[in-house]
């Protein structure tokens, strides 16, 4: 019975480094202007302002929101429905959406391994991925992303095994939801029966080639058939394509470099990487003979996995717009990839474990999960990011109150966590070039507005000014 409670402690210890590790940026006020944005775009949605087909940020920016597909802002504006307003809303959605990747991912490694005893450490090496923690804190659209790819990605698995039609329909049906919430980069999935087909050799070329076809078919159904018979469906694909897609291959460009988001995935990866080195040269150094057929063992699954990860990296360098959280998506698979590899230098570890040492193994688990927890509740009501903006925007709102539209100077257009901020605290519009609005916002006092007098509120970064 120890022996399992050692992997139960170790499952522990992995949760709760990660909960330590991102509860400060997840559960303290500021945050990354995407995931800002779309917080505002979904509360403002279960509010009734726009709608699932015509999202709406602010009247001064983006007033229908057309840069991704809906479906994640959707689902996130029904949690405000139900729970209210408050920021920690998109937080706990936001830490949801990871709880539920890890659970799939503890599904697609005992898929591969036919044990539960390990599945503490592809999560571990997944969370020690540097951009996983980032993203949980900053409420991406990508983190409900991973959830339906890597759903999708579990359920071709199943497919493989007898009578697998259904799972390989549905496998394609979910890949459709990662499509809704954040456009093609998720579609990476389609690769698996080529790259299963290739691996491992169980099937024809004809069967993988129509297990491709019903998969690719179940995704496009679903996205055609709104397309075709939903007026505000189309209107809204289409500008996705033709601004987001089309118009940023041909004119955003984000890095001098189409290897860019090769060069950020090996960065972002460094840690499990080093981790999996050192594990490998260990196993080796002991007993070569040992850790190359326990390698051997796994090296298809692997390599498999591998050329799936590679697949979500490579066709983004068909244009020059690449962030780094693009390709979170792959890491969950990257993970276990990894893991495989070392599984047995791990069962090596874990099995010179005595009885008395897991019980200390057992007060270390606990005490690190009484920490996190700790931590997380210490950011209540803390701000972490933009202290100083985050409080001009409160007290911007106490004058101005919400629902307000006022003007903006020029210059604090691009300011785009500005907009954000005022949008998602009070749903205020700030227009530039607007002269008509009874407040007006900007960074200094040297602008000669004689229709203005300046409101006695203390700000830190911005002036606000009162029409006559």
């Amino acid at each position: 019975m120890w022996k399992i409670e050692k992997h139960r402690s170790l499952f522990i210890i992995v949760f709760s480094i990660f909960l330590g590790t991102v509860a400060p940026n997840l559960f303290s006020d500021g945050m990354f202007t995407d995931g800002l944005t779309y917080a505002a775009i979904s509360r403002n949605m279960s509010a009734g302002l726009g709608s699932f087909w015509k999202p709406h940020f602010s009247y001064g920016l983006f007033p229908e929101f057309y840069e991704h597909p809906p479906l994640a802002l959707g689902l996130q504006s029904i949690c405000y429905k139900l729970f209210g307003d408050s920021i920690y809303i998109e937080r706990f959605y936001s830490l949801f959406t990871f709880l539920l990747v890890g659970l799939i991912t503890i599904h697609i490694w005992k898929y591969f391994t036919k044990s539960h005893k390990y599945v503490w450490l592809p999560l571990l090496l997944w969370i020690t991925v540097s951009k996983v923690s980032w993203a949980c804190a900053n409420n991406l659209l990508e983190n409900t992303m991973t959830v339906f790819v890597s759903l999708s990605v579990l359920l071709f698995l199943k497919s493989r095994e007898k009578n697998g039609h259904i799972m390989l329909v549905l496998s394609g049906l979910v890949l459709s939801l990662a499509f809704l919430t954040k456009g093609f980069t998720g579609l990476y999935v389609w690769s698996m029966p080529l790259f299963a087909w290739l691996i491992y050799r169980k099937e024809s070329f004809v069967q993988m080639f129509l297990r491709s076809l019903v998969m690719a078919s179940a995704t496009a159904l679903p996205i055609v058939s709104l397309y075709l018979f939903s007026e505000s469906a189309s209107i809204h694909l289409n500008n996705y394509l033709n601004h987001q897609v089309i118009g940023s291959i041909q004119n955003v460009a984000t890095v001098d470099s189409r290897f860019a988001i090769t060069r950020e995935f090996l960065q972002n990866s460094i840690i499990p990487l080093v981790i999996t080195l050192l594990l490998l040269a260990l196993g080796i150094r002991k007993n070569r003979e040992k850790a190359i057929g326990a390698i051997k063992e796994n090296t298809n699954h692997s390599l498999f996995l591998f050329l799936v990860v590679l697949s979500g990296i490579l066709p983004i360098m068909i244009s020059l717009k690449q962030r780094g959280f693009y390709i979170l998506t792959v890491y969950p698979l990257f993970a276990v990839s990894l893991g495989m590899l070392v599984q047995f230098k791990v069962e090596t570890f874990i099995s010179r474990i005595s009885e008395k040492q897991t019980r200390a193994l057992r007060i270390i688990a606990l005490s690190l999960l009484i920490i996190s927890i700790s931590i997380s509740v210490a950011q209540v009501g803390r701000t972490g990011r933009d202290k100083e903006k985050i409080a001009d925007c409160h007290a911007i709102i106490q004058v101005v109150e919400e629902n307000s539209l006022i003007s903006l100077s020029t210059d604090l257009y691009t300011d785009w966590s500005l907009h954000g901020y005022m949008a998602r605290y009070g749903n205020v519009s700030l227009m530039v070039n607007d002269s008509v609005q009874k407040y007006y916002l900007t960074s200094t006092m040297n602008e000669k507005l004689p229709d203005y007098f300046k409101v006695d509120v203390e700000l830190n970064n911005f002036v606000l000014f009162q029409k006559r």
